[in-house]
This record gives C-alpha cells, sequence and structure tokens, in this order.
C-alpha cells in the first residue's frame, strides 16, 4: 500500500508537471504566432523599405543614369495612371493638380453657375449696369465689363465702393455680414476686387523734398517716378490663403499650417488654419498652379497700383509709421517675450502676432485690400530690372529678355515698415521659396 500510495502521488506530481510545461509551451506558442502574425503584415512595407534603400552598383555610369530615368519614368507612369489622383482621375494631386475628370465635371457646370442660371444673369446685369454708371460708381469712369465666365458678381464693398467677385473654382462663395463685411471660413474661395484702370504715378524717389513721391527711405530701384496706364483688373483681395492653394494644387507646401505647428501665436490665443496664407512657394510654383486655373501673378504695376490705392504716400495709411497700426501685421512690440526673435522691430506698433496671420484680420485699403503691408511678402509676374525699361500696354509688365530674378512685394511678419512701403521692391530667382513668401492672385477682364 505504501508502494502505491508513492507511486501514485509521484505520478500526479509527473502529471502537474507535464501540464504546466505543456501550458508554457502553449503560451509560448501563441506568443510566437502572434509576433509571426504581426511581422507578416509589415513584410510588404519591410520589402518596400528594403527596396527604397537598396543600392545598385553597375559596372558602367551610362547603366546607372538609364536605372535612375527609368526608375523615374516608372514612378511617374504610376502617378499618372493613379485612379484616385492621375491625370485622367476626379482627384487632385501635387504632380498634375487636378485630373480631367474633375476639370470636366467643373466645366459641365460653371456657365451654368456664373453666367447662364436666372439668378447669375441677374447679378451679372446688376453688375455691370453699376459699374457703367458714374453717378454710382465713379472710380470706373463708365467702364464697359461683360460678365466673366467662373466668377460670379457678391456686390459692391461699402467702404471702397468697389465690385467684388467670388472664384468658384477656388472654394465656397463669400458671404457678406450684417455689417457689408465678408464671412471667411476655411472652404471660402477667392474673391476677386475689380480694380479700375487709369494712370497713375509709379515708384518713389528719396533726394528731392519738394518733388513728387518724395520718400526719405526710397532706394535707388524705385525710381524714376514714372507713369504708368493700366487696363482695369482683377486682383484678389485677400493673400492667397492655404485651404485655397490645398484645392488647386492637391498639397499644402507651408511651414506654418495647422498640421505642422501646433502653438496658438497670436494675443487672441487663435490657433494657425486653412485661412493662413500659403506660403513656401516659388515663382515657378505659383506660375503653374495659376495659370492651370486660368489666373496669373500681377504686374508690379497692378500690384503697386492697388496697394497704394490712389494715395501719394509710403503707405496708403500715411506718412507716418504710426498710421499702421491695426493695418499691418509686420515685426514689432508683440514679438518681445511671445517667443520670436525677429532681428529688429517697431517699438511704436502692436500687432497681436509672432507669425503670418489669417487673412483679413487686419484693416483694408480704400480699395478693399487686406495684406498689402506686411503678412507675407506676394509674388509679381515681372523680371526685375531697373524703371527705364519700357511697360507693355494695358497691363504695364516690364520688358525684360529671361530675368534672372523675379520680383516680390509688400513686406512680411519678420521685417520693419521701412520694408513694407507700397515701392519697395524685392527679388530673387524663380525657384525661391521661404516661409515668408506668398501670392495675391490676379486675373484679366476678358471681352
Amino acid at each position: 500500500t505504501e508502494g502505491t500510495d508513492a507511486e501514485h502521488q509521484s505520478a500526479v506530481i509527473l502529471k502537474q508537471g507535464l501540464e504546466a510545461a505543456v501550458a508554457e509551451w502553449r503560451a509560448s506558442r501563441r506568443a510566437r504566432d502572434s509576433e509571426w502574425a504581426s511581422l507578416a503584415t509589415q513584410v510588404p512595407v519591410l520589402e518596400q523599405l528594403v527596396l527604397e534603400r537598396h543600392t545598385w552598383n553597375f559596372a558602367h555610369s551610362e547603366d546607372e543614369w538609364w536605372h535612375v530615368q527609368l526608375s523615374r519614368l516608372v514612378q511617374n507612369l504610376e502617378a499618372f495612371s493613379d485612379p484616385r489622383s492621375g491625370v485622367l482621375s476626379s482627384g487632385i494631386s501635387k504632380e498634375h493638380g487636378w485630373g480631367v475628370e474633375k476639370r470636366a465635371e467643373f466645366a459641365r457646370t460653371i456657365q451654368a453657375r456664373t453666367l447662364a442660371s436666372p439668378e447669375a444673369a441677374s447679378k451679372w446685369s446688376e453688375a455691370c449696369s453699376s459699374i457703367a454708371d458714374a453717378s454710382a460708381c465713379p472710380l470706373y469712369a463708365r467702364l464697359v465689363v461683360s460678365p466673366q465666365l467662373g466668377l460670379l458678381p457678391i456686390g459692391r464693398d461699402p467702404e471702397s465702393g468697389l465690385w467684388e467677385f467670388a472664384h468658384l473654382q477656388s472654394g465656397e462663395p463669400a458671404v457678406r455680414g450684417a455689417d457689408g463685411k465678408l464671412l471667411l471660413t476655411e472652404d471660402t474661395g477667392l474673391v476677386f476686387v475689380l480694380i479700375p484702370g487709369g494712370k497713375f504715378r509709379m515708384g518713389a524717389q528719396g533726394t528731392n523734398p519738394g518733388d513728387v513721391r518724395f520718400d526719405a527711405h526710397a532706394l535707388g530701384d524705385e525710381s524714376p517716378v514714372r507713369e504708368v496706364e493700366l487696363d482695369a483688373y482683377f486682383l484678389s483681395k485677400y493673400e492667397m490663403t492655404q485651404g485655397q492653394w490645398l484645392r488647386f494644387a492637391g498639397s499644402n507646401p507651408s511651414q506654418f499650417r495647422p498640421d505642422n505647428y501646433k502653438l496658438k501665436y497670436n494675443a487672441d490665443g487663435r490657433w494657425a488654419d486653412l485661412l493662413q496664407p500659403v506660403e513656401l512657394v516659388s515663382w515657378n510654383d505659383c506660375d503653374r498652379v495659376l495659370s492651370e486655373q486660368g489666373l496669373r501673378l500681377p504686374t508690379e504695376a497692378q500690384w503697386e497700383r492697388a496697394a497704394r490705392a490712389n494715395t501719394d504716400t509710403p503707405w496708403w495709411t500715411g506718412a507716418e509709421i504710426g498710421s499702421l497700426a491695426g493695418a499691418a501685421n509686420l515685426s514689432d512690440n508683440y514679438i518681445v517675450g511671445h517667443g520670436a526673435e525677429w532681428a529688429a522691430h517697431e517699438t511704436s506698433l502692436d500687432d497681436g502676432n509672432t507669425m503670418h496671420s489669417a487673412v483679413g484680420a487686419y484693416r483694408a485699403n480704400p480699395f478693399g485690400l487686406h495684406d498689402v503691408i506686411g503678412n507675407v511678402f506676394e509674388w509679381c509676374l515681372d523680371g526685375y530690372d531697373t524703371y527705364d525699361k519700357p511697360v507693355h500696354a494695358g497691363d504695364g509688365e516690364r520688358e525684360v529678355f529671361r530675368p534672372p530674378f523675379h520680383v516680390y512685394r509688400g513686406g512680411t511678419f519678420v521685417l520693419l515698415a521701412a520694408d513694407a512701403r507700397s515701392t519697395r521692391r524685392f527679388r530673387n530667382q524663380a525657384d525661391y521659396r521661404f516661409v515668408t513668401l506668398g501670392v495675391r492672385p490676379a486675373r484679366l477682364v476678358t471681352k
């Protein structure tokens, strides 16, 4: 009996040991199975990483060159044929902008939405009659315009008296509030102001206080002051927003974009959003993206005419820096103690911002344009050259053959007021990009 009990006890201990071992083995196996399953889902990713990081060795440099070119060709063909964002698709891509189907869909409706529908026809009838009426709109001097495909009148600005138009391809039409001011959202499209044509004096001079357009800050390339005559043209009321660029180009290149800038940047505790002006765009970028939508960059003459708005002082606000309060986003007292360290700042101003502001946050000029002083620079169409070069009739573009540089205007949130004067000119190469450089689109008036 004792032997039997001992054997039984040994058997129980052995059984328990075996069960524990089996349980441990099963747990280990489940862990390995889970690990292998996880690794299996990563195989395509790992394979892609291996392919991307693989270094190819070739016996001849010509073979290496062909490999690079053919790899690019394959990538471009894949992007071209992508059913979601390729050239023939109804989507948008960074490489191709709007797909053919998306363009076709827009083209099928734009005639009715902006010209043919009873509502559009009524709005254009009112606008054309008003613009041609010298008593109602004296600044237009009896200008005769016809309805413009792609634009929809949204009425006269109650302060400037100029007509404004929604550009439907870039977003939803802007809506006026009870006070007559436009209500903007991230989905709002471009708003074009019809700028009156006529003659104006372009440039400034800093040598003769008794002569026209004297400005003590004027640089040599801002003169000689010359008279330029322009046809009427459309210019955006605001700098182009990140949301509008995104809807055009399928990407947002900006440094201070909502998904990349998480700090509150102004005195109101506001977060960055798609109403910020687009930046980090080159002249080449702007020329390509705007031309695909039937738009263009303004010439220097068009930009300065609109920024001045029939004024003769260094800024449309006046001749004193203090006049810029509430009208400009520059480097000023607000940067002190708020995380910005620009080279210098205006001690008599405080705009409540450390970076560029949402468009339209500051006072508009007499033509109803916002942010022509500071915020971000704005590219112009012209190649950079001296003012003694001839200009094109109608739009004032300077005739420069193969220019090495293009011009941008308006100053920025990191510079002083002297660099944001209406006549101040900056220049750089057509592929230059920076976080303070944006764009204000223009459009010609079609007959």
